[in-house]
């Protein structure tokens, strides 16, 4: 049973360095964001565990005063390839947004979908317990990623 889940989250800092950043390379904003020999890869951490997961992040796109980017991953293992531990950590697609404002408020969104590991019975756990487990590793993600853009929109906004 798919699982919908929508973040938002207030950025500080100067819109439109952070929204530089935001149209930048993923791999300078994706937490612990790497090429490895299959792609783009990043960390997602979820309670004192750390994953690596293969990311997919789309073209930037505007809709009103959003921009947004697709972006999907999928878990994997230490050898860079499907892990057995990583069953517990679902794949994800959804969208990625930064909303900007006339006013210099920022928000990043991130909507979007994920399947709980474990067939029917990963499903009624992850409707018990594993659920908040996901939403705390998805805020983490984001509050990561949004760290990273503010670091490069400050670099951006330094003297030369």
């Amino acid at each position: 049973m798919e699982r919908t889940i929508r973040i938002f989250l207030p950025v500080q800092g100067d819109p439109s360095a952070t929204l530089a950043a935001f149209r930048d390379e993923p791999i300078r904003w994706l937490p612990a964001g790497r090429r490895g020999e299959r792609g783009l890869t990043a960390t997602v951490r979820a309670g004192g565990i750390s994953r690596s997961v293969l990311v997919r992040v789309g073209d930037p796109w505007v809709v009103g005063a959003t921009h947004w980017r697709s972006l999907r991953w999928d878990p994997l293992g230490d050898d860079e390839g499907p892990g057995r531990t990583d069953r517990l950590l679902p794949a994800f697609d959804g969208e990625l947004g930064l909303h900007v404002l006339e006013q210099g408020r920022i928000t990043l969104i991130l909507d979007g979908r994920y399947v709980p590991p474990g067939g029917s019975v990963g499903a009624a756990i992850d409707g018990v317990a594993m659920g908040r487990v996901a939403q705390r590793s998805l805020e983490r993600f984001l509050e990561d990623l949004a760290a990273n853009l503010q670091e490069r929109a400050d670099l951006a906004m330094q003297p030369q």
